[in-house]
């Protein structure tokens, strides 16, 4: 088990270098209270509208450079179908935002 929760002010902190205003929500079948089942974590943000690729890019590189030492996807909640959109606002735990 990963205590997930030990390492969000880095994950916040990397993500908001380049979407200070982003809506982070942690999201997945494997997190279990405070901790994580398997050895990555699923990230989602949302800033009312798309985020442009390159963004996405830096972010992703910016989390790449920081001292988490587990994996992290980050996506844009913006790319889903509406349906699986709502679940990650209704269900997803929000981080920042």
């Amino acid at each position: 088990m990963i205590a997930y929760e030990k390492y969000r002010e880095e994950l916040v902190k990397a993500i908001g270098v380049h979407i200070p205003r982003a809506k982070i929500y942690i999201y997945g079948k494997d997190i279990e209270g405070p901790y994580l089942s398997t050895a990555d974590v699923h990230l989602w943000l949302d800033i009312e509208e798309k985020i442009d690729e390159e963004t996405m890019k830096k972010v992703r590189e910016e989390i790449k450079r920081s001292p988490v030492p587990f994996e992290v996807e980050v996506a844009d909640v913006h790319t889903l179908t509406d349906k699986d959109r709502e679940q990650i606002i209704m269900r997803g735990i929000l981080w920042e935002g």
